[in-house]
């Protein structure tokens, strides 16, 4: 008799846990809504896209613009784009060394810096880390042979902001170095 009643406790459960799944899964199932399309694909209709900067891709400018910051990638944005986006030039600007040193058709990449500086700071030559020899690198405050040979591995950058990344140049060095190094020919 006692194990008849073991039995039927065990049987009631399992009904029970049963059931309970059963309507988890109808819940579920009935809320995604989901409709054939007419190419006999699965449309879901109660999709939201989650609105979060961690899905977006951002891209910087600062120095001489009216409004310096982070800016939304936007698919094929080219660095015109973005200058207007930040309200073009300030006054104090050094257009002729962007004209000269920057394709305004240029398309953006992910997590670029653009870098628009005054005309007084053009008096000093820039050091293109893409294309400078060991020894002009050497010349950069805090770098030596050694690091120098690691940016040259390092090579190519997309922005100088990459060079963080390189073994040897952390983010105190790089703000030692970062107004006189450049990607730009």
């Amino acid at each position: 008799m006692k194990i008849l009643q073991t039995y039927t406790l065990l049987f009631f459960k399992i009904i029970v846990i049963f059931s309970a799944l059963s309507l988890l899964a109808y819940l579920l199932i009935s809320d995604l809504k989901t409709n054939l399309t007419e190419t006999g694909n699965i449309q879901f209709t109660n999709v939201i896209p989650i609105e979060n900067e961690i899905f977006k891709d951002f891209v910087y400018i600062e120095g001489q613009v009216l409004k310096p910051g982070k800016y939304e990638l936007q698919e094929g944005m080219r660095i015109i784009d973005l200058l207007e986006l930040a309200g073009n030039y300030t006054p104090e600007a050094d257009v002729n060394y962007l004209n000269a040193n920057l394709n305004l058709n240029e398309v953006i990449t992910t997590n670029q810096k653009i870098f628009i500086p005054k005309k007084q700071d053009t008096n000093k030559t820039l050091i293109n880390i893409n294309t400078a020899s060991k020894q002009e690198l050497d010349t950069l405050p805090g770098i030596g042979e050694s690091t120098a040979n690691k940016i040259i591995a390092g090579r190519p950058f997309k922005s100088i902001d990459e060079l963080k990344d390189t073994q040897g140049v952390g983010e105190s060095k790089f703000n030692q170095i970062k107004d006189f190094i450049t990607i730009f020919p």
